[in-house]
């Protein structure tokens, strides 16, 4: 009898032995699993749109920059097929004060305008210049295409007076979806913190 409980003992332990190891197998060969996954994924973005390696890469960490002054494109960031110019707006690289004889037109407004959905100068903005340098050829046009996605009807009139006036544009076509106008106003800014300046004409 004593024998037995021995011998059942002993197996008992042998098999919580085996199974104890199973399971650390199994969990290490999941993380081995993660791990090669993210490191793949890495290589490839790497390949594929020039991400860095070790640092965080997301929308947010690459292109959002939140300041003192608010939140706006971060200079030069870039994010897959998105790329944003020195001042931290979608296009080529401009200079912040207008250059003479230029005609700056801005294009504000949330995901639409910035061509969330379209490959890089597929935005309407971009086609837009494209379009007025093929009709005025004699004219210097520069479209600034400032827009930002998620940016809202509350808080427009703030990123406007932050960070698009300093550009001094000529015009600003805004666009928004309409669905921003139906919604119950939660204004981001109170009414103190914007200037009273008029737009430039």
């Amino acid at each position: 009898m004593v024998l037995r409980q021995k011998v059942l003992s002993t197996f008992s332990f042998k098999m919580r032995s085996i199974f104890r190891k199973k399971i650390l197998s199994a969990i290490l060969f999941a993380f081995a699993v993660i791990a090669f996954m993210e490191i793949w994924a890495r290589i490839d973005d790497f390949i594929r749109y020039d991400a860095p390696l070790l640092a965080n890469y997301s929308q947010e960490s690459m292109l959002v920059l939140e300041d003192s002054i608010g939140i706006r494109g971060k200079p030069n960031g870039r994010f897959e097929k998105w790329r944003l110019n020195n001042l931290g707006f979608r296009g080529a690289n401009i200079t912040q004060e207008k250059l003479p004889q230029v005609l700056r037109i801005v294009t504000l407004g949330a995901s639409e305008t910035f061509g969330i959905y379209e490959s890089q100068d597929m935005e309407w903005p971009r086609q837009l210049e494209a379009s007025l340098a093929k009709n005025f050829p004699d004219k210097k046009i520069e479209v600034v295409n400032v827009s930002f996605p998620g940016l809202g009807m509350e808080s427009i009139r703030h990123y406007y007076e932050t960070h698009v006036r300093p550009i001094d544009p000529d015009f600003v076509l805004l666009y928004s979806n309409f669905l921003a106008y139906l919604e119950k106003p939660k204004p981001a800014f109170t009414v103190s913190s914007f200037s009273t300046r008029k737009a430039p004409k």
